[in-house]
């Protein structure tokens, strides 16, 4: 097996990137997962970008150029929810204390206090996922999400909703608060939330690849490949679309990380506040998870992933640096294999 050292780069790089480092800690990794497992990766060194692209192709590692083929992002799509969120209170449509109740058109059971600041912290006390998320008729293992339509999470807020404990009190990560989070925010703006996504980050950032809807997708559309070794279904959120539902590439993942980086744009800066803790040493901003004592400077990052896919982003601001990486790698194998790798390479 033999590995080409050579880089792929985007045409706005300034400076050589050798990718000899990641090739070397990453093959052998690569050569223990199914045929067609690739990488697509991105890093960002004082706005020059670099791309690497590698594919298990029978056992043998080979560089691609796959910066354009598109990947679901998983969770990492949590941070886009969050960077809506910090666009309109910068604008002062919102307060990120004001309670969710104020925004939706019915009561929560209970009437527990949960604002816009505990949905996107993670410290809401709502559970992981609704207790009739898996039960709702149509449900479908291999696209779980689907069919989880507005009537049925409004029948479990007002009517099944039960809290692990109070808002504010601890993190308590949970796919249902940034789904929810997404819907008070669709109908803060009056529109389905992937058109929010569309207006206020998509197009500004001329994200010409990424979308909700894998039939919006008009370039390389990368498989899945599950922990079984089998092509995968695309995930599609449904009405919690905002804890998971993009898909996108490495060249328009980077340049959200561009924006990120940024430190004259208020909204990526109001995004790296700190607003609750998860544990010593890590913080929970708006959007990301952040380093506080541990790693000086402070570094920021997300990860995510569904059935058959694993993604990560991570930036430093101090030191104006940025990692995407986007796999078809099923999230246990990752987050063993490579997410490790993301920091360090960091």
């Amino acid at each position: 097996m033999s590995i080409c050292n050579d880089y792929i780069m985007d045409n706005q790089a300034k400076e050589q990137f050798t990718f000899k480092n990641i090739i070397d800690n990453i093959t052998d990794k690569l050569i223990g997962l199914p045929d067609q497992t690739e990488l697509s990766i991105a890093v960002i060194k004082n706005k020059s970008l670099s791309y690497l692209g590698l594919l298990n192709n029978e056992n043998a590692i080979k560089q691609i150029d796959n910066k354009n083929s598109a990947f679901e992002i998983g969770s990492v799509t949590k941070t886009f929810t969050a960077n809506i969120l910090a666009q309109i209170v910068i604008e002062g449509k919102v307060k990120l204390d004001d309670p969710i109740e104020q925004y939706i058109p019915f009561q929560l059971k209970n009437r527990p206090s949960i604002t816009l600041k505990h949905l996107v912290s993670h410290t809401s006390g709502l559970p992981r996922l609704p207790d009739n998320f898996f039960s709702y008729p149509g449900y479908l293992e291999e696209n779980p999400y689907l069919s989880y339509n507005e009537d049925r999470l409004i029948t479990y807020l007002t009517q099944n909703l039960k809290l692990e404990n109070l808002p504010g009190v601890q993190y308590n990560y949970s796919n249902l608060g940034a789904g929810l989070l997404s819907y008070v925010l669709s109908k803060i703006e009056n529109k389905r939330f992937s058109e929010v996504v569309s207006q206020r980050i998509f197009k500004p950032l001329n994200m010409l690849h990424s979308a909700f809807n894998k039939d919006k997708i008009k370039t390389n559309l990368v498989k899945g490949i599950d922990k079984d070794g089998n092509f995968s279904h695309y995930w599609d959120g449904g009405i919690l679309n905002g804890c998971l539902g993009i898909i996108s590439t490495a060249a328009d993942m980077s340049k959200f990380a561009l924006d990120a980086l940024n430190s004259e744009n208020k909204v990526s800066q109001l995004q790296i506040r700190e607003i609750a803790a998860i544990r010593p040493g890590v913080i929970m901003t708006i959007g990301w998870a952040g380093s506080s004592d541990v790693i000086k400077p402070a570094v920021y990052w997300h990860n995510g992933g569904t059935a058959g896919f694993a993604a990560s982003m991570a930036f430093n601001r101090q030191k104006q640096t940025a990692v995407v990486l986007l796999s078809n790698i099923e999230p246990n194998k990752y987050n063993e294999l490579i997410e490790p790798f993301v920091i360090k390479l960091l």
